[in-house]
């Protein structure tokens, strides 16, 4: 006989709950997984044209030097870093809010930059030229950038222009 304590009484006492307690522990691991918010811009940077590793950035945001991320991470180490790799980048969000984007070609935002106006996909950034000495390329070139959600005050040039 029961007296209302013990395992019997706590089972009795938890039995219609089982289900939403199971549909709890489903569910959580997907909402935490998913992202914080979808509404941020974005800036998404590839190792070829839209091929290989891919970097994601959410504004506000920044990498001062590229050199300093990793790339090919394993469980401990990272064989690669993301300097001087970029070869194609997008404004456009990726399904997130289009992004304002700062691209230097030295480390902490110095040397020569260009500012990218949101809604741009630049395929192949060995075809662009743009505020560099003649003969040379944004393909492969990029040490550090910033990501805004709308125009920033920059000394960059801006690309495209008029934007």
């Amino acid at each position: 006989m029961t007296t209302g304590t013990g395992l019997s009484w706590m089972c009795r006492r938890w039995r219609g709950r089982g289900a939403l307690v199971l549909a709890l522990l489903t569910v959580m691991p997907i909402a935490l997984a998913s992202p914080a918010h979808a509404g941020w811009s974005r800036a998404q940077f590839w190792e070829h044209s839209f091929s290989g590793d891919k970097l994601d950035k959410d504004a506000p945001g920044s990498e001062a030097d590229l050199s300093h991320l990793g790339r090919d991470c394993y469980v401990f180490w990272c064989e690669n870093n993301w300097d001087n790799v970029i070869s194609s980048l997008s404004t456009t969000g990726g399904g997130q809010l289009p992004a304002w984007l700062e691209i230097f070609e030295d480390p902490n935002f110095t040397g020569h930059c260009v500012l990218i106006a949101s809604y741009q996909t630049l395929a192949d950034l060995h075809t662009y030229t743009f505020n560099l000495p003649a003969g040379q390329n944004w393909g492969d070139r990029i040490s550090s950038f910033r990501v805004s959600e709308s125009r920033p005050a920059s000394r960059c040039l801006v690309w495209p222009p008029g934007s």
